[in-house]
């Protein structure tokens, strides 16, 4: 039994189980950095790029909540947020916490 436990857990750790993301609970407002002039930040389905747009943020909002976080599995973070009733996912690198309390 042991020698099973230790040939699954061998074969977990090879076969790229151990970087399936995590997600971590964040729950605080946020603002949009880094979005071009004349362009605006997508809302999407899934973490990732390729996903269905399901919504936009203003390149100049101030106050969006962001309930978690998630690491993909190329080394990028997405932001899960609710804007304006819409939920979805955002690339982390264009939000910024807001330092202080609410929006």
């Amino acid at each position: 039994m042991k020698k099973w436990i230790i040939l699954v857990g061998f074969l977990t750790f090879f076969m790229g189980w151990h970087t399936i993301p995590q997600a971590k609970t964040i729950k605080a407002y946020y603002y949009v950095v880094n979005v071009p002039r004349n362009d605006v930040l997508n809302i999407r389905k899934s973490p990732n790029r390729q996903s269905k747009k399901v919504g936009k943020i203003s390149r100049n909002e101030t106050c969006v909540w962001v309930v978690r976080s998630k690491r993909a599995r190329n080394k990028r973070s997405w932001y899960k947020v609710a804007y304006r009733g819409v939920d979805g996912w955002v690339n982390s690198r264009y939000m910024r916490r807001h330092d202080g309390g609410d929006c």
